[in-house]
């Protein structure tokens, strides 16, 4: 009997660390798809490579994020910023000089007007190379509740994230 319990006990604990592993590599998946490098930051069509990768707000190396956002100047050179907040401040300090604003898809990499994404917050992936709020921006509302489904969160919107900046 105490054979048939420690084998019951055994493979219990061998189907626990089984989905761990499990997801610790979905989480390195996701972390790994995420990541950026000053070569590996496609920018969109018609936007010139940047000579500067240092976020013109709070001095991060946004090349490093997983989260960069992307400002496009009427004049002068386009700025690659770290986070959300740098991207609102900056465009909020460039006022007339700022044409768009884009977000990066987490899931895809596309570009896209930051105020149409689908922000996860509070999840238990925190992006790296970021300045808070942490958030991820999806394009699709479904592919935010898919990356939820994982790494938990909630989706905000664009207003509700200018809710919650510092």
């Amino acid at each position: 009997m105490k054979r048939r319990g420690l084998r019951s006990a055994l493979y219990v604990g061998l189907v626990c660390v089984g989905l761990l592993a499990a997801y610790a590599l979905v989480r390195l998946s996701m972390r790994s798809a995420t990541r950026s490098s000053a070569e590996g930051v496609k920018l969109p069509e018609g936007i010139p490579k940047l000579s500067d990768y240092t976020c013109p707000m709070c001095g991060m190396d946004s090349s490093k994020s997983e989260t960069p956002y992307l400002v496009i100047r009427r004049e002068g050179e386009n700025k690659l910023v770290c986070g959300i907040n740098c991207a609102i401040l900056y465009r909020e300090n460039e006022k007339g000089n700022v044409t768009a604003a884009l977000a990066r898809d987490s899931n895809t990499g596309e570009w896209f007007p930051i105020d149409r994404a689908f922000y996860v917050h509070e999840s238990d992936l925190m992006p790296e190379g970021t300045m808070y709020p942490f958030v991820w921006p999806f394009k699709k509302r479904a592919d935010a509740e898919q990356f939820i489904a994982v790494n938990g969160g909630r989706v905000l919107s664009y207003e509700e994230v200018l809710e919650i900046l510092p």
